[in-house]
């Protein structure tokens, strides 16, 4: 059975480096749009409202560090 996963785990990181290799720069041009995005002014008119968007904006930019992160170190993985 752990075959198998090491197969699939060598398949991933294949996966992950093409993506890293081919479309590192489209990664970066979207990442940097959504950023942007995020960075603008916050328009709400109530504490609790601008509370609300500054933490969605906030989890936005880290689940995206986290993806980038993720795919880069199963990337990275070296296998004998």
């Amino acid at each position: 059975m752990r075959k198998n996963e090491t197969i699939s785990d060598k398949i991933l990181t294949a996966k992950c480096k093409e993506l890293v290799r081919g479309y590192s720069e489209v990664f970066n041009e979207i990442v940097t749009e959504v950023v942007d995005e995020l960075s603008a002014t916050i328009t709400s008119n109530t504490t609790e409202g601008i509370s609300l968007e500054y933490i969605r904006r906030e989890g936005m930019k880290q689940g995206i560090k986290e993806l980038l992160r993720r795919i880069h170190t199963k990337a990275a993985k070296q296998y004998d």
